[in-house]
């Protein structure tokens, strides 16, 4: 199976940002856009975006909600490393960067 064709990377990139979703499941106080199972695709791809680079690397763009009360930094830290451990744990990638943008807060 070639791995430099599109059809492939499309598929690495499901499966990266499958993973993505799965590792800040566990996150308290934050939230992935429309993080629920039965998503869109192009939906997800909007909030989790993977960049492959050379020498098997990826950097991992994700837009996340905060709920009001938490401290950003923190949770977006903790994110981070999940989403690091968790893709690195599971596919051949190193990640190169997690740049989470929060573009939301949830007041209850």
């Amino acid at each position: 199976m070639k791995k430099n064709t599109n059809d492939n990377l499309t598929v690495f990139s499901d499966v990266i940002s499958s993973l993505v979703y799965k590792a800040t499941s566990d996150v308290e106080g934050l939230e992935i856009i429309n993080t629920s199972p039965e998503s869109k695709k192009s939906t997800k791809k909007k909030s989790v975006v993977v960049n492959f680079l050379p020498n098997d690397k990826v950097t991992i763009d994700v837009s996340v909600a905060i709920k009001y009360g938490y401290v950003v930094p923190d949770v977006v830290s903790l994110a981070q490393e999940k989403i690091i451990q968790a893709v690195e744990a599971a596919t051949k990638y190193k990640v190169q960067s997690v740049n989470v943008s929060v573009v939301l807060v949830i007041v209850q």
